[in-house]
């Protein structure tokens, strides 16, 4: 039997905590080591017996153990009370890691968990809040720098009359799928030609469905939000329905709306939104 002559590192090895710096050599035919540093590390087995030896090499990447911040976004720097915040984050290290976003104020501390969260500032009053998200494992914490977020109150809005103008008509490209969320710009720079301003707040539109192979609905809702658990259409195979609705539009300052669509057997459908006027 060939005799174990130099190291053969385990994989776990690869994901294992920096405990202890290992160097040299090991005649154990299974040994286990942790590695002091992360990084590309060189490791080699030998196999000898009589008629000579065989040497193989791998090199493989050890993990750092700390949590470390990939991302984090803050959707909005200034939205009126009552609007959604989306916040985006991402990190690594070694698992299992948590996510808290921390928000602060005049008040007591607002904590949401998850990578990514959803803040609705629904009764919250107007001020200065800042935004953090924290990550942390077994290894340590890491914090992003705090981002300043201002809450405005909610004043009444006026209502401006538009010529109904298109939106969006899937007729011209693809129909919608069920879970196929789309994103439709709808105020501001990149817009549809609609005349709607970027500081519009929310639109009143008419939505319409057209052509769907199977029985299902539509949800049309703010660009930037989380999909609301109400429709907006539901429909037959075949059936041609539409429904008025007003609706905000996104709060990350895009001035969008997001339409997700969800139907049985895998059907499709095309979609029609015609906006008539706007709040701001």
């Amino acid at each position: 039997m060939a005799r174990i002559l130099a190291l053969l590192l385990l994989a776990s090895a690869a994901l294992g905590p920096a405990r202890a710096a290992a160097q040299g050599a090991s005649t154990t035919q299974n040994p286990q080591v942790t590695f002091a540093t992360p990084g590309a590390k060189q490791v080699t087995l030998q196999a000898c017996n009589a008629t000579g030896c065989n040497t193989l090499t791998k090199t493989i990447t050890v993990l750092d153990p700390s949590p470390g911040l990939d991302q984090a976004t803050v959707g909005a720097t200034t939205v009126a009370s009552g609007s959604v915040v989306q916040l985006t984050g991402a990190g690594h290290g070694r698992p299992p890691l948590t996510f808290t976003w921390k928000i602060l104020w005049n008040g007591p501390e607002i904590d949401l968990s998850g990578p990514s969260a959803f803040w609705n500032t629904s009764g919250l009053p107007s001020g200065p809040y800042t935004v953090s998200l924290v990550v942390q494992n077994s290894a340590g914490t890491v914090a992003s720098l705090p981002a300043p977020v201002a809450i405005t109150a909610d004043s009444g809005l006026g209502f401006y009359t538009i010529a109904p103008c298109r939106a969006i008509d899937t007729r011209g490209g693809s129909a919608l799928t069920t879970n196929s969320a789309i994103t439709i710009p709808v105020a501001g720079i990149g817009a549809i030609a609609c005349g709607i301003p970027a500081t519009a707040r929310a639109v009143a539109i008419n939505v319409t469905v057209v052509s769907p192979t199977t029985a299902g609905l539509v949800t049309v809702y703010p660009g930037n939000y989380p999909l609301p658990p109400v429709s907006t259409l539901n429909f037959a195979a075949g059936q041609t329905r539409a429904n008025n609705a007003v609706l905000a539009l996104s709060s990350d300052g895009t001035g969008s709306l997001a339409a997700m669509a969800f139907l049985s057997g895998g059907g499709s459908v095309h979609l029609l939104i015609d906006v008539d006027g706007y709040f701001q």
